[in-house]
């Protein structure tokens, strides 16, 4: 009958005693933060376009203008994140065929407007307008009249991807379409010379490769 006595006594020296005879839990040890994993997110609304190193110009050049019968290169500037601005210069120089053997030459280009969905440069989907400006000159054959100048003006509109890769190489797509006016009326011509001398709506399709800075 004596052990509840004694029992009691064990629990009271228990409860007072000091907090600092208590052991001390481990400390939980924080979480490693991985500073790139951020770098390289995506988020909703920009599907496929990672961030990367901040680019504000981008200079690409288009092979498949080659099929145009023009040779140019293509400067971006993308002085805010998502706007753009896109100027295109020029020359061309095509023939029609044997029968008729027209020389359409001259210089245009293009500005134009790009909003891009990704972020810090010309990187991921955009889309956006274009004004299209030349100047051009028709020459017949020997002794079928003289040559002439005439101007063309137009407008078109462009939905592409374009990437940046390896840190600086861009890499671009693009379709859509565009209508041009020439100053003068000529008889229909071939292709290409028909984007430069008659008034047309004409679908486009172009891929760039190039460096941004």
């Amino acid at each position: 009958m004596r052990r509840a006595p004694l029992l009691a006594l064990v629990v009271a020296l228990g409860a007072a005693a000091p907090a600092w005879a208590l052991p001390a839990p481990p400390p939980i040890a924080p979480l490693p933060v991985d500073d790139k994993a951020d770098a390289g997110a995506t988020t909703v609304g920009t599907i496929l376009a990672p961030r990367g190193a901040r680019r504000y110009v981008a200079i690409s050049y288009s092979p498949i203008t080659l099929m145009l019968a023009r040779y140019g290169g293509t400067l971006d500037l993308v002085p805010a994140s998502h706007h753009g601005i896109t100027l295109t210069a020029f020359y061309m120089s095509t023939r029609t065929n044997a029968d008729s053997n027209n020389l359409f030459e001259g210089v245009g280009g293009e500005i134009g407007y790009r909003y891009y969905f990704g972020h810090d440069g010309p990187r991921g989907l955009f889309l956006g307008p274009s004004l299209l400006l030349g100047h051009y000159r028709a020459t017949p054959p020997p002794g079928l009249g003289d040559a002439v100048g005439f101007d063309s003006w137009g407008v078109a509109a462009d939905v592409g991807w374009q990437a940046t890769v390896i840190d600086r190489v861009c890499l671009g797509i693009a379709t859509g379409v565009q209508y041009t006016d020439p100053s003068r009326k000529f008889p229909v011509q071939e292709l290409p010379a028909a984007v430069y001398a008659n008034r047309s709506v004409m679908p486009r399709l172009n891929a760039w490769i190039g460096v941004a800075f």
